[in-house]
């Protein structure tokens, strides 16, 4: 799969993601205003796709908040490697920063972001 493709392919996940449910981090609520939601009667344990909307908006959401370093190619990819890990590849100009994500859906069907851990890996050329 090219490159554009996949941009293309994380830039329209993106926007169906848009409509998904509140996170519930280690910030403040009050941190999170503005924050596109889904409707409070989604429950995230709903379903698969359901509950991997809720964590990939919740995601989305602490990356706005806490990722800072602008310049580079974007979200290249968002890849779950175990039922609870989720990482993030962030195209920069000469490395990839990854966020790997460590989630839970409450009891009362919310993500909550348990962990996050930060890293980078060296582009090749």
């Amino acid at each position: 799969m090219s490159t554009h493709l996949k941009i293309r392919g994380v830039a329209l996940l993106g926007l169906i993601l848009a409509t998904g449910c509140l996170p519930i981090t280690n910030q403040s609520l009050a941190s999170n205003k503005g924050n596109a939601t889904m409707p409070s009667s989604v429950n995230c344990t709903e379903n698969a796709i359901t509950q991997s909307r809720c964590i990939i908006e919740a995601i989305l959401n602490d990356i706005g908040e806490t990722y800072h370093t602008v310049g580079g190619g974007g979200i290249s990819s968002i890849k779950q490697d175990a039922t609870w890990t989720y990482t993030v590849s962030i195209s920069q100009e000469e490395r990839v920063d990854q966020i790997t994500y460590t989630v839970e859906i409450t009891p009362e069907g919310k993500v909550a972001i348990t962990h996050r851990k930060t890293g980078t890996k060296s582009r090749r050329h």
